[in-house]
């Protein structure tokens, strides 16, 4: 098996968030970056 080169994530559209999802969200993005990852969303 091959490594990891994509993720895929599923996001609601509402501006109405819990601060800390927000947070989290960021967090990914870097880890991401960190790891050349790329993103696949939708939602």
């Amino acid at each position: 098996m091959g490594s990891i080169q994509s993720i895929c994530v599923y996001c609601g559209s509402s501006d109405q968030i819990n601060a800390e999802y927000l947070q989290a969200a960021v967090e990914m993005g870097a880890a991401l970056v960190e790891r050349d990852l790329r993103l696949i969303y939708g939602g």
